[in-house]
């Protein structure tokens, strides 16, 4: 019987880099708690992302952001795993000497930036919905740094992803792909399976009774975590490769139908 459903948010849930999500994802997650199952969103989007596209419910779920470096369930804290701070400095300088993308820093409270670029702004702000700090030096902030993240407008391209920047940061850091444009850097105990794994332990709720959905490769490690796992049908082969089902892609498909699935057996099977 599941009792815990994980979903990741963008490509899965919904379209990436918009808040659009189809209001059935509220009655359903009601639903859920009635039958005892508990819904967690994992995304490698920040918390306040999260929290603004699931408010109706924010009361009723729980939210793995940042890939699993911060997670929260009804405005509690439940851990944080900032990045060391030498490493931080050192991935940030190289950052700064590019000029080939953009890039982000995130801590709970919301997005650091720490030069102006319109485009990037909007997408983080309009698109994402983020909370965004504009300060003079990003080095010199006093935040807890739990993510940083690389964009580019047109996509991740190859160079940035398997020739420069994963290679020389994944003995330090864990590095995933996070969608289309997007690359995350996290503390190397960072992985959203981890975070499920976290809440699977102290709510008593067994792998096989776990339920997940995504559709990149931050998502690996939660599908891994659960026994019935979907990838949509949009993800990736690697992703595909380790989820036990593939369900519709779409923001009113896969997950949705599911779901509603899922609900209608239980309630069927306690008559």
């Amino acid at each position: 019987m599941i009792k815990l459903v994980v979903t990741d948010i963008d490509g899965t849930l919904t379209t990436e880099g918009t808040d659009q999500v189809s209001e059935e994802i509220y009655d359903l997650v009601l639903e859920m708690k009635k039958l005892g199952i508990v819904f967690a969103a994992a995304s490698g989007r920040e918390y306040d992302s999260i929290y603004r596209v699931f408010e109706p419910v924010k009361d009723e779920m729980i939210f793995i952001a940042q890939n699993g470096a911060y997670v929260v369930c009804r405005g509690v804290e439940i851990s944080r795993k900032p990045i060391r701070r030498s490493v931080f400095e050192d991935l940030l300088r190289t950052l700064k000497a590019r000029d080939d993308c953009q890039y982000s820093t995130s801590a709970p409270e919301g997005i650091y930036l720490d030069y102006q670029n319109d485009y990037f702004y909007d997408v983080l702000t309009k698109g994402y919905k983020n909370n965004v700090y504009m300060v003079d030096d990003v080095l010199k902030a006093d935040a807890d740094f739990v993510k940083v993240s690389v964009f580019q407008k047109n996509g991740i391209s190859r160079q940035i992803r398997d020739d420069l920047l994963i290679p020389h940061w994944q003995k330090d850091l864990q590095v995933v792909v996070s969608g289309k444009y997007w690359i995350d850097f996290m503390d190397k105990s960072v992985d959203k399976g981890h975070a499920v794994a976290d809440i699977q332990k102290v709510l008593g709720i067994s792998r096989e009774e776990t339920m997940a959905f995504g559709d990149n490769g931050n998502d690996i490690g939660m599908l891994k975590q659960a026994g019935e796992s979907y990838a949509v049908a949009n993800a990736g082969s690697s992703v595909k490769e380790v989820a036990r089902h593939v369900a519709q892609a779409g923001p009113d498909g896969g997950v949705i139908k599911v779901l509603k699935e899922l609900i209608n057996t239980m309630k069927n099977e306690n008559k």
